[in-house]
């Protein structure tokens, strides 16, 4: 991708995620979570929002925490990935945690990484970064779906 076309698709994320947010999309973090989750979403949510309005340069590469959301049939999905790297074409979407690449950690990061296919265009790289390193989630579209899929089940 061109730094123009990077810049332009930058925006068109940051636009979706506010019309998300302004019509109640389901955060990423819901659709993993096995329980209810807590302030952190409401948190997170202002974080992004001033983030939104952040001007950004048209650049070759482009790194930093981004939120992402796509409308699908049921609704809005959402969420702030913690890291995307976008630079010559490739995307790669990482997730930082404190401890080891849980399932619900790769099911997360995967989820990031079908919005930010979506947003992008370009089918994205998705690792979890740990204390013990970078592990690369290469079955991520499948992880996505699954979660999806239950998350839809619940109800």
């Amino acid at each position: 991708m061109r730094a123009l076309d990077v810049w332009r698709r930058l925006r068109l994320a940051l636009d979706r995620y506010e019309r998300a947010v302004a019509e109640g999309g389901v955060p990423v973090t819901s659709i993993v979570a096995r329980q209810r989750i807590g302030s952190n979403v409401a948190r997170g949510r202002r974080f992004h929002r001033s983030f939104a309005s952040m001007p950004l340069e048209p650049a070759e590469r482009w790194e930093g925490a981004l939120p992402l959301a796509w409308r699908f049939r049921f609704g809005w999905v959402l969420g702030i990935a913690d890291s995307v790297v976008i630079e010559g074409g490739e995307v790669a979407v990482i997730e930082l945690k404190s401890g080891e690449a849980t399932r619900g950690a790769k099911e997360q990061v995967s989820l990031y990484a079908l919005l930010a296919m979506l947003n992008f265009g370009v089918r994205p790289r998705a690792y979890v970064r740990t204390p013990s390193g970078l592990v690369e989630v290469g079955n991520w579209e499948e992880l996505a779906l699954e979660a999806l899929e239950r998350f839809l089940r619940r109800g």
